[in-house]
């Protein structure tokens, strides 16, 4: 609907993101003086990527109170209209991709057996992040300040992880908490460093597992305890 009468409609999000690559990557390739052929792709990836969990949490948070009018209308299971923000979300990823696609032309990172990561990495980090916004969708239902108080979060969230600046910016003291404590950063990893030509550790594996599968856990115990509720609390 927003893009109604509009000539480039949906491309906007790839002319968007296209335009925070060269806005963001001009001034802080600057501030930390790195060589634009490895910060516009380590930048690159870490904007679309981010961007994708953190509508997977936004929009995912607020489902089931946009889908008021339908879960009390229609017997389907309420599960549907989580899933129908998390297949959005998707095709938003896919249109950033093209924005990431443009920028790896002039700024090839070669390819190896390691980029083949990148989509176990982002099955994991996805599935992880839509168990985690299932959970906060059924919370959000019954405490309608939960999307506020998710929106607030992961904004803070892009600050502390890794995406525009370089961990070895920061004192190693303050870079090792920020990065084995934030779940940003592990999630990030899986999916930006192979399309990086690099490898993940198996630390950043395992971690990256052990948090999906736990907010999966989490995001399906929460659904099956509380959905007979749904269509009281919206």
């Amino acid at each position: 609907m927003m893009y109604r009468r509009s000539v480039l409609g949906q491309f906007w999000i790839t002319i968007s993101m296209i335009v925070t690559f060269a806005a963001i990557g001009t001034v802080f390739g600057f501030i930390f003086n790195s060589p634009v052929i490895q910060y516009l792709p380590y930048l690159g990836c870490g904007l679309v990527f981010f961007n994708f969990l953190s509508l997977l949490l936004n929009d995912g948070a607020s489902s089931f109170i946009a889908a008021e009018g339908f879960i009390r209308q229609l017997a389907l299971e309420p599960i549907v209209y989580f899933l129908r923000s998390v297949w959005k979300t998707f095709f938003v990823l896919l249109h950033n991709a093209l924005a990431l696609a443009l920028l790896f032309v002039f700024f090839p990172q070669g390819f190896s057996p390691a980029t083949l990561l990148v989509i176990p990495g982002l099955v994991i980090a996805a599935a992880g992040t839509s168990g985690l916004a299932l959970a906060l969708a059924m919370l959000a239902t019954r405490y309608r300040d939960v999307p506020q108080i998710v929106s607030a979060v992961v904004q803070v969230c892009f600050y502390i992880t890794p995406i525009v600046w370089l961990p070895e910016a920061l004192p190693v003291s303050v870079r090792d908490v920020i990065l084995t404590w934030n779940p940003f950063t592990h999630l990030i990893a899986v999916m930006r460093e192979p399309l990086l030509n690099t490898y993940p550790s198996l630390h950043t594996w395992a971690t990256a597992l052990g948090l999906a599968a736990a907010f999966i856990a989490l995001g399906a115990g929460a659904y099956l305890w509380r959905r007979r509720q749904l269509a009281f609390w919206v």
